[in-house]
């Protein structure tokens, strides 16, 4: 039994060693899981920028479609009140092209 507690027993200048190498050990993998967390907040930063963005233009298309629509209506209004004129026109030279016709018979 006292030869394990020999082996396991350190000396204070053998156990500040190991503590101090411990220590850096840690901090250097505390170093490298602190950059790759920098790096994927970074990630997440231009993402949320990114997605901002396209909100904005979804928007913005979404507001277009309404104007376009709005606007498609108020031309095929004046479209189809420009046929009904024409229309009439044609109906008004078809009836006095009858009248001719009857005129010259």
């Amino acid at each position: 039994m006292d030869t394990l507690f020999t082996i396991c027993t350190i000396d204070p200048e053998n156990m500040q060693f190991i503590l101090t190498m411990a220590g850096v050990i840690i901090m250097f993998l505390i170093s490298i899981v602190a950059f790759f967390l920098k790096s994927v907040y970074d990630t997440i930063k231009s993402l949320k920028e990114s997605l901002t963005t396209l909100d904005k233009i979804v928007v913005s298309i979404l507001e277009f479609k309404e104007n376009f629509k709005e606007m498609d209506t108020a031309l095929h209004l004046m479209i189809n009140k420009t046929l009904d004129k024409h229309s009439e026109a044609i109906d008004k030279l078809g009836q006095e092209v009858a009248v001719l016709n009857s005129k010259i018979k």
